[in-house]
Order: structure tokens, then C-alpha cells, then sequence
């Protein structure tokens, strides 16, 4: 009987929403009793708990089926990599659920979705969790400490450490979106190998365009879906994996296990720190008012995601337009409080004037640095000398590289 009413779904899917019904034909279904929510997925097989199924509606079940499918369309299961998993769970779940709502399917009473994560990434949902996390352990660390303090009148340091149950804990207000979810269940992802993840990476995006054509053909396509599929399936490569890519590469590739990564520790994962000297890391941001605030937090959000690949850095923060507005410089030893340095910076940019690069590179002279990350919209008409260090064009969407003369360039774009 639960078979039968997921395969109806399907079919209604075909009819109502033809995009999603067109990718759910592409699975098989399989029973398992044991799993936690009523459907969940690993490699080409759709999995369901009947038991699970029963307590739903026809539509609750469309809503299901959908959501399942466009975790493996989007490759979410993929596209984890090293990031804690029961944050990844809430991230990519509210990501799904923001598409599904803005196609026009029904969520189910208990899904709670934060409107500030409407339009983002799961990354990007991943990253403003994970802070809001770590300011909440801080705060529970100094109030631990104030309270010894008051005990004792001895000041020690205390660390804050968060723990998978407290992760658990604070993923309770995206309710219907944290590990125990019942909308799908994620604990078959793991199961696929990572070959058999690649190998179906390419076969996603020539599915999703296939489907996309098909829903375009009934008339039925919603914008939200088009877009999301045109970042996926376009031939772009991932500016955040050229960005970690180009970091890391600044950093000598030689880890010490014995003395693990202390700001990763922290989320307990166990991860080797870096023996390398210390990297002078310029991070510079075109305030011309060609970049939104949107694609500086992204950006800034994700520098500080790769920098907790690396145990020993510098990073000098430079606002500029036809001059240098703000300088600020962040170090590794400034762990606990980075969060709040780059929300200073963010918030007291100014500026809005012409294009100038030459005063960022003027101030860098004579300072170490080894690498220069400049966010610009790349229309400059400076004619500039290639400075003694590495630079990277961080171009923002609606950007250009015509007048980039040296240097390497990526763009800012973000899929769902």
C-alpha cells in the first residue's frame, strides 16, 4: 500500500509539478522499516519506511518526494566534504525548503523556515549556522567562567566547545530541518561510495537540464527552479573550491597530527594542523558600490570557512575605492573574536567613489604578504605593475575581467 502511494505521488507529481516528477522517474523504490523519516535516498534507489509513509497525506508525500530528489539533483550529499554533518543536514533541508515553498508545494505544519536563508546556498545557510552556533557556545563559555570566577576568584580560561548534542540542541529552532527531521531522512547518504558519487555528479546535471526542458515544454517551470538549475548545470567551475584551492596552496602541505587544529577541534573534528609559517593573507574589497552586501558577507563568510584549514595566518582586511577607507588585520590567535572583527569591518566600510587598485597595492608594500584576494567588479582602467606576490580577481557576478592584466580571476556565484 505505501509502495502504491508513492508511485501515485509520482504520477501527480508528473502532472502538477513536471520538473520534480520528471527527475523522480529516474528512481527505483526499495522498503527499509528502519529508517527515520519516510523517505531518504542512496544512489539511484529511493528508500521509504512504510510505516512512515502511512502517517502522511497524498500531498505531505508529493512534498516528500520532492524534496528527496533535489537533495541528490542539487548534490548535496556531494558537496559536504569536510563540513560538520548535523549542521549540513539543517543547512541543505532549509535550502530544499525555501525551493519547494517557492514552488508552490505545501510544507508541512512543522517546518520552520528562517527568511534571512531564502536565496542562499546551502553553504552559505551552513556558514550564518554554524556562527550563530559558535556565538551562543561563547557566550555559554564566558558565563561559565563568570560564574567560576565568582567561586573561585581564579581566572582560567575556558574554551568554548561544541559538541554534537549541543549542535543538536541549538538546530532545535529550524524545527523540521535538524538531524531528527521527519519530512526525509539523510543517514543513507553516507552509504554511497565517493566514486559513486562522482560518477553520478555529471549524470545530475544532464538530468536536471533534461527536466528543466520538459517542465519549460508543459509550462510549468518556477522561476526559483530555472535559476537554481542554470548555476548548477552551466559550465562554471566553483569559485569556493578555486578560492580554498588557491589559499591552500600558500600553505606548506605538511600536517601534524599529533597537534590537531584547534578552532576545528573546537566542533570536534579531528583534523591535522598545518606546519607552515605564517601566511600573510591581504584580503581587499572594492567599495565602489558595484559589490552588494550580499556578495560580501558570502565572500567574507567563505574566507574565513578555508581559513580554518590552516593554524598560523594573518589576514589584513582593506576597504577601498579611489582610496583606503578601513585597514583592520585579524590573526589566528584572534580565534574567538573573528567573527566579530569581520562584522566591525563589514559595518564601517564607507566610500562609494571611483576605481582605483593602486592604493591597496601602494599600503601592501614591504609587508610580507603572499597573497592578495581583491573583491572588485574588475572595472578599473588603471594601468597597474603586477606586484611581488600572488593575486587573485574575486569578480563579482555582474563583473569583468577585460581589463585584469595579471593575476588569476573567478567569479562569485552561488548555487542553491
Amino acid at each position: 500500500m505505501s509502495k502504491e502511494r508513492i508511485e501515485k505521488a509520482r504520477i501527480q507529481l508528473l502532472i502538477n509539478h513536471p520538473f520534480f516528477g520528471h527527475l523522480a522517474n529516474y528512481f527505483e523504490f526499495e522498503e527499509d522499516p528502519e529508517i527515520k523519516g519516510p523517505l531518504s535516498t542512496k544512489g539511484p534507489t529511493l528508500i521509504y519506511n512504510p510505516d512512515k509513509i502511512r502517517e502522511y497525506s497524498n500531498e505531505e508525500i508529493q512534498t516528500s518526494l520532492a524534496h528527496v530528489i533535489m537533495h541528490t539533483a542539487l548534490g548535496h550529499i556531494w558537496r559536504r566534504e569536510n563540513r560538520d554533518k548535523s549542521i549540513w543536514t539543517a543547512s541543505t533541508d532549509q535550502a530544499v525548503n525555501h525551493l519547494l515553498k517557492a514552488s508552490e508545494f505545501k510544507l508541512p505544519n512543522h517546518i520552520q523556515l528562517k527568511a534571512s536563508f531564502r536565496d542562499k546556498s546551502a553553504e552559505e545557510i551552513y556558514v550564518e549556522i554554524k556562527q550563530e552556533i559558535e556565538k551562543k557556545s561563547e557566550k555559554k563559555a564566558r558565563e561559565e567562567q563568570k560564574a567560576g570566577d565568582k567561586k573561585t576568584n581564579n581566572k582560567k580560561q575556558i574554551k568554548p566547545k561544541t559538541t554534537q548534542n549541543q549542535n543538536k540542541k541549538e538546530l532545535e529552532q529550524y524545527k523540521g530541518a535538524g538531524i531528527e527531521n521527519t519530512i526525509d531522512s539523510h543517514e543513507k547518504w553516507e552509504e554511497a561510495t565517493t566514486e559513486q558519487q562522482k560518477n553520478i555528479q555529471e549524470e545530475w546535471k544532464r538530468r536536471m537540464t533534461e527536466a528543466l526542458e520538459h517542465a519549460e515544454k508543459e509550462g510549468q517551470l518556477p522561476g526559483a527552479i530555472e535559476r537554481t538549475v542554470r548555476d548548477i548545470t552551466e559550465p562554471t567551475v566553483n569559485w569556493r573550491d578555486q578560492l580554498r584551492q588557491y589559499v591552500m596552496q600558500h600553505a606548506r602541505d605538511d600536517y601534524n597530527w599529533l597537534r590537531p587544529n584547534r578552532r576545528l577541534l573546537q566542533y570536534d573534528i579531528y583534523y591535522p594542523s598545518a606546519r607552515n609559517e605564517k601566511l600573510e593573507i591581504a584580503i581587499a574589497v572594492d567599495t565602489s558600490g558595484s559589490i552588494s552586501d550580499h556578495e560580501l558577507n558570502t565572500f567574507l563568510a567563505e574566507v574565513k570557512e578555508i581559513l580554518n584549514y590552516t593554524d598560523n595566518y594573518t589576514i589584513n582586511l582593506l576597504a577601498c575605492d579611489a582610496e583606503i577607507h578601513s585597514y583592520m588585520k585579524i590573526t589566528s590567535e584572534e580565534t574567538s573574536n573573528i567573527n566579530h572583527q569581520i562584522k566591525k569591518f563589514t559595518e564601517t566600510l564607507k566610500g562609494r567613489g571611483g576605481t582605483k587598485y593602486s592604493p591597496v597595492l601602494e599600503e601592501l608594500k614591504g609587508k610580507g604578504i603572499q597573497l592578495l584576494i581583491y573583491l572588485t567588479d574588475g572595472k578599473c582602467s588603471e594601468k597597474l605593475e603586477k606586484p611581488n606576490y600572488d593575486v587573485i580577481w574575486a569578480i563579482s557576478e555582474d563583473g569583468t575581467t577585460d581589463r585584469i592584466t595579471f593575476g588569476k580571476t573567478l567569479r562569485i556565484k552561488t548555487p542553491n
